[in-house]
């Protein structure tokens, strides 16, 4: 059974066949599972939420946001399953633009989202709250579909 994500935006990529999507599950850390699939049959990957500090010369501190790892690659067609871990940060919004996958990940918390992308190319993994420098990001990964 496919469940699909509530809005629009993910309802016009479901219609035009980029994405088949499952809806963004959140559960504490310590009930997921750490390790993917040995057989290579799933496309299972782990992506933490991160945050670099550091003070100028002046005092003044500044920090960013990022995902780790920023850039992975998935194949067409496939079931993908993305776990999101909140390291640092209290809550990082996402969307993956252009598949209409969305969900939220909290510090302390794991939010997994599985999907199947159809259409090969480049999205952007963007954080809601951090999605410009004015507001320490860009927080963006990428996941290229091959």
């Amino acid at each position: 059974m496919k469940k699909l994500l509530v809005g629009a935006g993910v309802t016009a990529a479901v219609l035009a066949g980029l994405v088949t999507a499952g809806a963004a599950e959140t559960k504490p850390y310590l009930q997921s599972a750490h390790v993917a699939d040995a057989s290579g049959q799933k496309q299972e990957f782990w992506i933490v939420t991160n945050e670099i500090k550091t003070k100028l010369e002046n005092g003044k501190e500044i920090e960013a946001y990022r995902w780790d790892p920023g850039f992975l690659t998935v194949e067409k067609g496939k079931p993908v399953t993305l776990h999101f871990y909140g390291v640092k940060g209290k809550a990082h919004p996402f969307l993956i633009e252009g598949l209409g996958v969305k969900g939220s990940v909290e510090k302390g918390k794991t939010t997994s989202v599985t999907f199947t992308p159809e259409q090969a190319g480049t999205y952007r993994v963007v954080c809601l709250t951090h999605a410009t420098v004015e507001a320490n990001g860009p927080m963006i990964g990428y996941l290229r579909v091959e």
